[in-house]
């Protein structure tokens, strides 16, 4: 195993993800799983990769007359945003440049909408909604 900081990819699309069956130099063939390729969006997607080599790792091992660990993916759990425009609507009504998503049934509280780009947008949405 190889484990370490480089750069990515330069010449090839990001999020190089896959399994192959290499062989050794004793003419056997082994498994290989590469997780390479990833850019800062890999922290977002982290859970997803970590499921994704999960699968190919059962995989690697049923191919290599292992018994595979995981009998099936767990299921993932998250929690459903808003529509858009609930969140617009939130935006515009607190007019403080903070958003309190759905009901805060958790009471985490407004948020405030820092990114310039997100904010224009809401802005132009909550005058095409609200007038």
């Amino acid at each position: 195993t190889y484990a370490g900081l480089r750069p990515g990819t330069d010449a090839s699309p990001d999020y190089q993800i896959g399994l192959s069956m290499n062989k050794t130099p004793c003419g056997e063939r082994a498994p290989w799983i590469t997780v390479g390729g990833i850019r800062s969006t890999g922290l977002t997607a982290s859970l997803g990769i970590a499921s994704h080599v999960a699968g190919l790792c059962n995989e690697a091992l049923r191919l290599s007359g292992g018994v595979p660990v995981l009998a099936e993916r767990p299921p993932i759990y998250t929690t459903p945003l808003p529509p858009v425009e609930a969140i617009v609507a939130s935006y515009h009504e607190r007019g403080d440049g903070s958003v309190v998503i759905g009901d805060d049934t958790m009471e985490f509280g407004a948020h405030y909408v820092t990114h310039p780009l997100t904010r224009a947008g809401f802005a132009r949405l909550a005058i095409t909604q609200h007038g």
